[in-house]
Formats: structure tokens, C-alpha cells, sequence
């Protein structure tokens, strides 16, 4: 019994121990707890530059957002400037374009106005050249006599001449309408070319005779001065003549007979048979072919010497839309 007691002593001694270290640890997780929360309520002196730190930041950002949001409306202006801007080159680039295209087919229609009046000008101009050679067909050149030898009468000096010098049937009746000499300046030194003497005949067909005989003779002498008798053609076919002369010239160098027949024709006498070209133009790869080097200019229009018919008919004509279009100075388009 007395062991009972002991052992209920025992353990009641020993619950009380338990119960004191039940007790401890209690107030140590307590006094745990209260520095844990001491330490979270109160920073320490890292944490709190670390907290100085970040609170700069987020201003600093702040800040950038707001310059960032501030830039962002500047570009949005801008842009809206730039469309506009954009917009308005757009319509100056379409208005250009156009402007450009009206200009470019008016400058269409005027390159063939030009062209059409070039060839116009040109077949007027070979008309005229012609009237003028036909209005001279009554006269005739004289090359060789010294200024001054007519003495203020050359009607007479030169009907007395060409009786004299020349052999012409006694019953032709030579009769001039007028004689002068060619339209130069007077030479101012004696050793000059004489300025020479154009003759104009009332019948044509004396001043055949008169020049055929001069040309059968040849040898006409006056003053110990040869004496020289040709046509009288306008400058222009004297210079279309000139050009067929020097081919002519080449050809006899070669052997190959050639003459000029009117205006400025090359007649050819080739083995194969005669041939005749209205134009050095025309005449070219027969040249060539022959080893004649000749320097040919193509004009505008080629004299053909064609009737007044086939002119008409072979006229560049302008389109009736180019001709309104041209006179009312404007491109056209609405036509």
C-alpha cells in the first residue's frame, strides 16, 4: 500500500514537471513570436535604404510615363502633319501628271504640225524654185567679159557680140528684151573674176540657137578672153547641178559616160543599158555599185518634178482633229 502512495506521489510529481515544461515552452514560442512580430514591424536599416531605393523608382517611372505618354502625343501630331502633307503631294502629283500628259500630246500634235508645215514649206519652196527657173528659160549666162566693156551700152554691145562671134544663120533675128550684169557687188580689183552678164532673149527658140552654137564652137575668144555661155538657173538648182557635175566627174574618171539632164537628173550609159535617176538620193546604191564616193544629202522632199496632180495627191495631209486642236491651242483631249 505504502507503494501505492509512492508511485501516486511519483506521478503526480512527475505531471507537475511535465506541466512546468509545457509551461516554458509556452512562453518561449511567446516570446518567439512577439520578436518575430517586433522585427517585421520594425525595419532595419538595409531594408529601409532597399525601400528609399524602390520608392525612386516608381517616381522616376512615373515621371518616364509621363514624358513617354507626352512623346507619344508629339508623334501623333506629327503624323497627323505628315498625312496631310502626304495627301496634299499626292494631289499636286496627280494634278503634274496630268498637266504632263495634256502637255506631252500637245507637244505630239505640234511635232506633226512641224512636220507637216516643213514638208509644206519645202514642196512651196521647190514650186517656187521652179516658176523661177521657168520664168528664166529665155535667158542665158556670159562669163569671161571684163567689167566695163560694154561702156554704158550693153543691149547693143552684146547683140553686136554675139553676131560677131558667133555663127549663127543669117536670117535669125536676134532681138533681146534686156542685158545687165548679175546682181554682185562691182570687183574693186581689176584682177577679179569679171561679175558675169545675164541675157534675156524675146523668143526662146533664138536663145536655143544662140546657146548651142556657143556650145558647138567652144573656143569664143574676146580680148584675148575666153569667153564662156550657159544657162541661167536659179541658185538652187545651180547648186543641185554642181553636186550631179562632180558625180559626173568621178563617173568619166572611170570611164562611164554620164550627163545632167534638166533640172539636176543623172542620166547613166551602162553596159546594160541607160539609166536615169530624178535625184542623187535615188542614184545612190547605183553609185555605190560603181565605186563612186559621192557626199548625198537627203532633203525633205526629193524633187520628182512631178505633175501638180501627183503633188496634191502625194501631200502630207493633218488629221481634221489636229488642225481644230491646233488652231483652238489646245491638246484636243475632247475631241
Amino acid at each position: 500500500m505504502n507503494q501505492g502512495k509512492r508511485e501516486t506521489k511519483k506521478n503526480a510529481k512527475t505531471g507537475k514537471q511535465e506541466e512546468m515544461k509545457a509551461s516554458q515552452k509556452q512562453l518561449m514560442l511567446t516570446d518567439s513570436m512577439r520578436s518575430m512580430r517586433s522585427m517585421s514591424s520594425e525595419p532595419t536599416g538595409g531594408e529601409s535604404e532597399m525601400l528609399a531605393e524602390l520608392r525612386k523608382l516608381r517616381q522616376e517611372n512615373s515621371e518616364t510615363f509621363k514624358d513617354t505618354k507626352l512623346s507619344l502625343n508629339r508623334l501623333e501630331s506629327s503624323m497627323t502633319e505628315i498625312k496631310q502633307q502626304i495627301v496634299q503631294l499626292d494631289e499636286r502629283i496627280t494634278t503634274a501628271e496630268n498637266s504632263v500628259s495634256v502637255t506631252d500630246d500637245r507637244s505630239i500634235r505640234q511635232e506633226r504640225a512641224v512636220g507637216y508645215l516643213l514638208r509644206r514649206e519645202a514642196s512651196l519652196a521647190a514650186t517656187c524654185d521652179d516658176m523661177e527657173n521657168r520664168h528664166r528659160r529665155n535667158n542665158i549666162r556670159m562669163y569671161g567679159i571684163r567689167e566695163g566693156a560694154e561702156k554704158d551700152a550693153m543691149m547693143s554691145f552684146i547683140t553686136t557680140l554675139l553676131h560677131t562671134k558667133l555663127k549663127v544663120p543669117g536670117d535669125t533675128e536676134i532681138k533681146l528684151e534686156r542685158a545687165h550684169r548679175a546682181l554682185a557687188p562691182k570687183p574693186k580689183e581689176s584682177s577679179a573674176p569679171p561679175r558675169s552678164i545675164i541675157v534675156r532673149f524675146l523668143d526662146f527658140s533664138v536663145k536655143q540657137i544662140i546657146l548651142q552654137q556657143a556650145w558647138k564652137q567652144r573656143d569664143i575668144e574676146f580680148e584675148g578672153q575666153r569667153v564662156y555661155f550657159d544657162q541661167d538657173y536659179s541658185p538652187d538648182l545651180q547648186g543641185k547641178r554642181k553636186r550631179v557635175r562632180e558625180v559626173i566627174k568621178q563617173l568619166k574618171e572611170k570611164n562611164i559616160k554620164a550627163q545632167s539632164p534638166y533640172p539636176a537628173q543623172l542620166k547613166l550609159f551602162l553596159a546594160k543599158g541607160v539609166r536615169v535617176f530624178p535625184t542623187l538620193v535615188e542614184a545612190q546604191s547605183t553609185l555605190k555599185e560603181l565605186g563612186v564616193d559621192a557626199i548625198i544629202e537627203r532633203e525633205l522632199t526629193q524633187d520628182k518634178w512631178s505633175t501638180q496632180e501627183n503633188r496634191r495627191r502625194n501631200q502630207m495631209q493633218l488629221n481634221p482633229t489636229d488642225v481644230r486642236a491646233i488652231i483652238r491651242g489646245d491638246n484636243g483631249m475632247n475631241d
